[in-house]
């Protein structure tokens, strides 16, 4: 009996070493960048008018999620996602807000009978039964009131939901509705979380059990000898393998661009003039636009051509501010920007490099400003080299 205990005791102790038993002796796998959340924005009202799409950021894009303060307040929304045309709900808030003071009227007179009959069943100067009716009437215009200013916010609520910020660091995977009228709530555009970076790594599930958070991981991002370590506590399973998380961040520009504002560029277009190839306009992104005291302007790069196959523009380049004569006309050339027409382009040529927006603050003529880069540490789909154990 006594030698059957502690074979079961030396049976566990041996069962529970192999379960725990670590990596000791160095490996390299093959990883993938992966997502650990990639969603599907669905947008659009079910209600009598379903919304219009005006705007979607382009596949590709960049999005910053909120800022918030302690309390909880928005101080830096996210990158705009998608916006609908507002001005249905527009309309519907002025109609509530009306509804309201046609609520906040009744209630004056509705109290003001109420007063006068209060004074009145004092002295008997009136019956009980019409004192009681203003005391229901003045009760009633309270709670219609209190309904008619409900009504303000969630009017006000359904004009926000015309905008749809970027929930969190993200990269815009695919677009499927760009514009047009909605039929009820629609797949949108699908966007994928950048920070922090899954790294998905295939093994045998008896491997991946023996890594645990004293166990040695370095990654390395793709074209690079620069080691990452991971986040330890962020790790989990996958059916077949393990999902690690690391740092991920936006890549500098330039290193001629430190401590430069960094801004995102657009060519000057050639549009062709109503489907005649052999006259074309000058466009430019509506947002890049500006105005002053003296007029329109842009700001543009100096000497900077974009869409060259000789030539690549400087990361860092000196701007200057062009005056310009907007047309009238707005091209709905591709689905993510309104192009406006030129009717004077300042002289700028065909594919002159603009700044759009966010412009820096204070801007000014020969200040130098470095080109925005879409690119973070890790992207999704980046294969890295992965390295467990010591």
């Amino acid at each position: 009996m006594k030698w059957n205990y502690v074979l079961l005791i030396s049976l566990l102790i041996n069962a529970q070493t192999g379960f725990t038993k670590e990596v000791t002796t160095e490996k390299i796998y093959d990883g993938v960048a992966t997502p650990v959340i990639s969603t599907t924005i669905r947008f659009g009202y079910n209600d009598a008018f379903r919304g219009i799409i005006t705007y979607v950021a382009r596949p590709g894009s960049i999005l910053r999620g909120p800022e918030y303060d302690a309390t909880g307040k928005v101080i830096r929304p996210g990158t705009l996602l998608v916006k609908m045309k507002t001005d249905y709900r527009k309309s519907v808030v002025d109609g509530k807000l009306a509804e309201l003071e046609s609520a906040e009227a009744n209630l004056k007179n509705a109290k003001d009978n109420y007063d006068r009959f209060s004074g009145l069943i004092k002295t008997d100067a009136t019956s009980m039964q019409i004192y009681q009716q203003s005391l229901a009437d003045y009760l009633s215009a309270i709670g219609h009131k209190k309904a008619a200013e409900a009504d303000v916010k969630l009017a006000q609520v359904m004009l926000d939901a015309c905008t749809f910020e970027a929930p969190f660091d993200a990269i815009v995977d695919n677009v499927y509705f760009p514009s047009g009228l909605c039929a009820g709530e629609l797949d949108i555009v699908k966007i994928s979380q950048l920070f922090p970076m899954g790294i998905k790594v295939k093994m045998d599930r008896e491997s991946a059990l023996k890594i645990t958070p004293a166990t040695m991981v370095k990654v390395y991002p793709c074209g690079s000898d620069q080691a990452l370590g991971i986040f330890h506590g962020m790790s989990y399973l996958l059916p077949d393998g393990i999902m690690f998380r690391v740092n991920n961040y936006q890549l500098p520009s330039s290193e001629g661009g430190k401590n430069l504002p960094v801004c995102r560029t657009s060519p000057v277009f050639m549009i062709p003039f109503d489907g005649n190839m052999h006259k074309s306009v000058a466009a430019v992104p509506q947002e890049s636009i500006l105005k002053d005291e003296a007029g329109y302007y842009l700001w543009a790069a100096k000497d900077q051509l974009d869409a060259r196959p000789d030539k690549v523009q400087d990361m860092v380049f000196a701007v200057k501010k062009v005056r310009i004569v907007p047309d009238d006309r707005l091209l709905g050339v591709e689905p993510h920007s309104l192009l406006r027409v030129l009717r004077d382009s300042g002289g700028l040529k065909a594919f002159s490099t603009i700044l759009t927006p966010p412009f820096p603050e204070n801007l000014k003529d020969d200040d130098k400003v470095c080109i925005y880069n879409s690119r973070y540490l890790f992207m999704p789909g980046d294969p890295v080299k992965v390295v467990i154990g010591q």
